[in-house]
């Protein structure tokens, strides 16, 4: 068989296209067709232009011995043509999406195709998991490799691949920074993530107490992820105890002699280190719980030195202790205003005394220091009719203080006391529990009744309204101690003065 696109030009099908039929029984060949079909189940492919024609032409030979008569009823019959076009196949391009999240499926593949010369007929997508469709677009895809065949009319196709990615998986750590030492403290725990998208939230160092903690991060896209626990257990440690009263070498006292000294507390196990507070005048600094110090040589008479333990969980109260060096000048405490004489066991002290230092008391003439000379309080009888004073001056190796002087005075009829007890007495006296105050008025009146103790001090008050001649009064002195109290009866105009003895 021949074929032609223009009637001119032939061109041969090929050997497939060959075909033989035997001949009649006369070799006289076929006057009609004989009958006989020989198929041929090839196919010949011709390129032919659009609106062109396609010609089919046989030929025939004669096999030796026979005969070439009739030999035109052979023929070519049941031709079936196919025309189809040229396919050019499109391109393909692809927005893709990959997963905000490790382990989700939320990718998503965006194809597009362009061009070709025939429109697209199919799409065939591959994945993952045994993954099909044959959408132009997927999504809710989980990560990996993505395969599409596009197929166009004529039957031409374009393969493509495309990957879809995810990030690593989001962890959050939890660290603890440190133990909690103390009672009622705190630490913090460090929280870090990795993998994800960074930046995170929920990262950082946080403050806690005792419990248990785990923590939540995020990442920019919004993956979370909840951290290990994190267990903290309460503290046990407290602030050191008070430190114990410094111990002194050489000496406590008299400073004054010793180039140096060292104040040493004992050693808390539980201190980190101490703090020594030095006043102005004297050097040294420690953080032991020994210190030494030394004077600047200035005169001083008492100072104070502080000293305070302290570790993790505080500082223990402060201790403090004086050292002496020159006395002070004393300040003498005691009734300045002697109302009767004689007075007996009047009392006098010093308000400001200092350990290491000696006391010497002197006084008026017929003023009798009864006992405590050397200390810092005496007792004195007072037999002097007129002013006098109390002295006292202290002393030490360092040195003797200024001289100290309270000036006492008798207190005089000016200040309206009525010595005598014509109108006024008290009974029983000396009192061994509760005693009468007996009053002689001559006309109704309010009086005011007053115990007091040789130094000024009130003990007991009373108020009477007197009818005229003799009133008593019941004075409850159970509760005084033995000694000399002067009771004071007074109208508002005049006042009488008693001593009352109790024993």
């Amino acid at each position: 068989m021949y074929y032609s696109t223009d009637g001119n030009t032939w061109t041969t099908a090929g050997n497939d296209f060959l075909t033989s039929f035997a001949a009649d029984a006369s070799n006289n060949g076929y006057a009609s067709a004989p009958g006989a079909t020989v198929a041929v189940a090839k196919t010949l492919s011709v390129s032919v232009p659009v609106s062109g024609n396609l010609y089919l032409a046989w030929n025939y030979s004669v096999s030796s011995g026979t005969t070439n008569s009739n030999a035109q009823a052979l023929g070519i019959d049941d031709v079936s043509i196919t025309a189809n076009a040229a396919c050019t196949p499109q391109t393909l391009t692809a927005t893709t999406t990959d997963l905000s999240c490790n382990g989700v499926s939320n990718g998503s593949i965006d194809l597009s195709a362009t061009g070709g010369s025939l429109p697209v007929v199919s799409y065939a997508w591959t994945g993952p998991n045994g993954f099909t469709a044959t959408t132009e677009d997927i999504s809710g895809l989980p990560a990996g490799m993505y395969t599409v065949v596009v197929t166009a009319t004529g039957g031409c196709t374009i393969t493509d691949s495309y990957t879809l990615l995810e990030p690593a998986a989001l962890v959050a750590t939890a660290t603890l920074d440190a133990p909690i030492e103390c009672v009622g403290g705190n630490t913090s725990i460090s929280v870090a993530g990795s993998g994800g998208v960074a930046p995170y939230d929920g990262i950082g160092s946080f403050s806690v107490s005792t419990g248990t903690y785990d923590f939540t991060i995020t990442d920019m896209n919004g993956c979370a992820a909840l951290s290990n626990s994190v267990v903290v257990a309460a503290g046990t440690g407290v602030a050191p105890a008070q430190p114990a009263t410094p111990t002194f070498s050489p000496s406590q006292r008299n400073l004054c002699t010793e180039s140096s000294i060292t104040l040493s507390v004992p050693n808390d196990p539980t201190a980190s280190f101490y703090t020594w507070s030095v006043p102005s005048g004297f050097s040294g600094s420690s953080s032991t719980n020994t210190i030494g110090i030394t004077p600047d040589g200035s005169s001083f008479g008492k100072v104070t030195f502080l000293v305070t333990a302290t570790n993790a969980c505080g500082t223990s109260s402060s201790r403090n202790v004086n050292i002496y060096g020159q006395p002070s000048k004393p300040i003498i405490s005691g009734p300045s205003c002697v109302s009767s004489v004689p007075s007996l066991g009047l009392s006098y002290s010093v308000s400001n005394p200092e350990v290491g230092v000696n006391y010497t008391w002197s006084a008026s003439n017929n003023v009798i220091i009864q006992s405590g000379q050397g200390t810092s309080s005496i007792t004195v009888d007072w037999n002097r009719t007129t002013d006098g004073s109390i002295r006292v001056v202290a002393d030490n190796a360092c040195g003797t203080s200024p001289n100290a002087k309270l000036n006492v005075t008798i207190c005089s009829a000016s200040s309206s006391v009525i010595a005598s007890a014509k109108r006024a007495s008290i009974y029983p006296n000396p009192s061994y529990g509760n005693t009468s105050l007996i009053l002689n008025a001559s006309a109704v009146s309010k009086y005011t009744i007053v115990i007091s103790d040789l130094g000024g001090r009130s003990l007991l008050r009373n108020e009477l309204i007197t009818s005229i001649g003799e009133n008593r009064i019941t004075l409850n002195t159970s509760n005084l101690k033995k000694g000399m109290y002067l009771v004071s009866v007074s109208n508002g105009k005049t006042t009488e003065q008693l001593k009352l003895i109790k024993e």
